[in-house]
């Protein structure tokens, strides 16, 4: 995880100049610069390249995708299995090689669509698939590596199975119809940071990580009629299942949350609200700590107990007129309840 972080940082700090550098993209002149023909029609070919769509039918493992999107083309039809590791980015990147990814030319946007049993799985050495500035729309297809979007990238998922998400600095995801299942050689299975945003419907989520959901650092996520399955087994003792702080917010809207033996902790500022669904605790208790963050629940949401740890802090503006919600304990401590 502290590779990957100092990775999506350096990349961060260095790309601006490595796109302003780079020789196989946009060309730009000064005042006074003789232009030739062949460099304007080379400006024309690169911006025909980004906006137009070139389809291409990849056959693993024989073909390649690196090699497909270095020949220009942005939408990629997977046949069978392809382990592949690479990075979707406007800015060409070549040392990023060393932490495993499969250096590529800038592109600005590429759709990954599923054929027959596609499947995309990680290299040995690589950490995932890095989506740095740019697009991607992935749809009807298997993912089994990691997603990692920085820089404001745009991430569209629809009716796919998945791994583990994870976002950052500005980056935008929309997944639609898709399972997402995380083991646990991964710490956490949905990654918010660095104001990001997370829309998600109809989703299937089963994660054996230590955490489901987490966000952080004024992020947000809209989830509508989901499942989120919390398979691990961590004992009692304050694992935290779903964590909500750092100003960030969320909203389950028609969604149930299982956990085995985890809670959900709102806290430094996050906000929870529960538009109808559940949220269950299978063993111990409580199912959500409101810490110093506000918890609200719509619509006749299910929660069997809630625990308010913070006198000043701790807001839970509950109406439990319809007996959806359990026991509330430190009930002096939930302001405006």
């Amino acid at each position: 995880m502290k590779k990957i972080f100092s990775l999506v940082m350096i990349m961060a700090l260095t790309s601006f100049s490595a796109f302003s550098s780079e020789t196989n993209s946009i060309q730009s002149f000064n005042s006074g610069d003789t232009i030739s023909s062949s460099q304007m029609n080379s400006n024309f070919q690169f911006l025909t390249k980004q906006f137009k769509t070139n389809e291409k039918v990849i056959n693993c493992p024989e073909d390649s995708i690196t090699d497909a999107i270095d020949e220009g083309f942005n939408h990629l039809i997977i046949n069978g299995t392809c382990q592949t590791t690479f990075m979707i980015s406007p800015f060409h990147l070549p040392w990023v090689a060393q932490y495993g990814l499969e250096v590529t030319k800038p592109i600005v946007h590429l759709t990954l669509e599923g054929g027959t049993n596609g499947v995309l799985e990680k290299t040995t050495n690589g950490f995932g698939m890095f989506v740095f500035g740019g697009a991607v729309l992935i749809k009807n297809i298997t993912i089994t590596q990691p997603i990692y979007a920085s820089l404001s990238a745009r991430v569209n998922i629809d009716n796919s199975t998945i791994s583990k998400i994870n976002s950052q600095q500005g980056s935008a995801i929309d997944i639609n119809s898709t399972n997402i299942n995380c083991d646990n050689s991964e710490s956490i299975c949905i990654y918010l940071s660095g104001s990001s945003n997370f829309r998600g419907e109809k989703l299937t989520v089963n994660s054996n990580t230590d955490t489901m959901l987490e966000a952080e650092f004024s992020s947000s996520a809209e989830i509508k009629e989901s499942t989120f399955n919390d398979t691990s087994l961590n004992s009692d003792g304050g694992n935290t299942s779903i964590d909500i702080d750092r100003n960030s917010s969320v909203q389950f809207e028609d969604t149930t949350i299982t956990m085995n033996d985890a809670d959900v902790v709102v806290d430094l500022g996050g906000y929870l609200n529960l538009n109808g669904g559940e949220i269950r605790r299978n063993t111990g208790s409580p199912t959500v700590r409101v810490k110093a963050g506000t918890f609200e629940v719509y619509n006749q949401g299910i929660v069997l107990d809630i625990e308010c740890e913070s006198q000043r802090f701790s807001y839970v503006p509950i109406d439990n007129s319809t007996g959806n919600i359990g026991s509330i304990s430190g009930a002096s401590n939930c302001q405006y309840y």
